[in-house]
């Protein structure tokens, strides 16, 4: 009798052991389908954080889905949290390192982080899974650039600008690599046919803004700085490089439109200070010394206007 008892005890045991088993990982599954309708739904509203948020629940779930976490990466990219990005696609390379878009996507990272070394390594890696991708030719060419190896350098970026001849980063490497010869002229033709072709490219319009302001070419850079506070208003650094640039074209009608612009109601001390300084050192005149009294009450004046 105490047999039977003691195997029916046992026997009880191990179904509940079981019994518990298969509910964890029931209550496992359903919070790793309730993040991931989580996220499906924040990514469908274009809700950037909350749908990291819960990709990062997802994946303390579930850590060992590298889609997850590649998945994590892109959104920690998009937010330029780069850090972290680099930390979830190495997870996801960890688990599925046959995988070149998470290999592309490390490399680079590597190379907005300015680590040519990692860069290199992970270019590596790429080619025996992908040889010719392009983010192996990136981190080539800028390898090649910073050892002054321009010929190799050009050969890696003219294999890109074969099959992607406006893509951005790839332009903004050639001019580099034409600034790296002495060439500056060439590098500015370079970037003004990559604006004329992709017009809200921002990152280029920049570079050109700051080799013209370099050339002294201020009526350029007016053109450069006015283009990038179109594509963001709220770069306000454009709008001050634009107001200077005004100034020493001599096109003061352009500065003083574009200064009361930013001395605009939600303008902060900060801004304001800006702009004065930038009237104070380029237009030195009794005329300018009226200007910038005449923005600065404006602005008190705006200041004491109620609610």
């Amino acid at each position: 009798m105490k047999d039977r008892s003691a195997f029916f005890a046992a026997c009880c045991i191990a179904a509940t052991a079981v019994a518990v088993l298969v509910s964890g990982c029931e209550s496992s599954d359903s919070r790793a389908r309730d993040a991931y309708n989580d996220y499906q739904t924040a990514m469908a509203g274009g809700n950037l954080r909350q749908a990291r948020r819960a990709l990062q629940h997802l994946v303390r779930i579930e850590d060992d889905n590298p889609t997850y976490w590649e998945e994590l990466g892109k959104i920690q990219l998009q937010l330029k949290n780069y850090e972290s990005a680099y930390y979830a696609f190495t997870r996801a390379q960890e688990l599925d390192s046959g995988n070149a878009e998470i290999l592309g996507a490390l490399t680079q990272l590597a190379l907005l982080s300015g680590n040519t070394e990692a860069a290199e390594k992970n270019a590596k890696q790429l080619e025996l899974v992908a040889p010719g991708h392009p983010a192996a030719k990136m981190a080539y060419g800028y390898v090649y650039l910073q050892r002054q190896d321009y010929d190799k350098a050009d050969q890696q970026v003219d294999a890109l600008l074969a099959t992607v001849p406006f893509d951005s980063n790839v332009k903004l490497l050639k001019a580099r690599i034409l600034l790296g010869r002495k060439e500056p002229d060439k590098a500015i033709q370079v970037l003004q046919e990559q604006v004329k072709a992709r017009p809200d490219d921002g990152a280029s319009w920049k570079a050109l803004m700051l080799l013209q302001e370099r050339q002294n070419n201020w009526p350029a850079v007016a053109v450069a700085a006015n283009r990038l506070h179109q594509i963001d208003p709220k770069d306000a650094d454009a709008a001050t490089t634009f107001i200077e640039a005004s100034l020493r074209s001599n096109d003061v009608a352009a500065a003083r439109a574009a200064s009361a612009a930013m001395l605009g109601q939600d303008a902060g001390g900060g801004q304001v200070s800006d702009v004065l300084k930038v009237w104070a050192q380029h237009w030195k005149s009794a005329a300018a010394i009226a200007e910038a009294r005449r923005l600065a009450s404006e602005v008190q004046g705006s200041e004491r206007k109620p609610d």
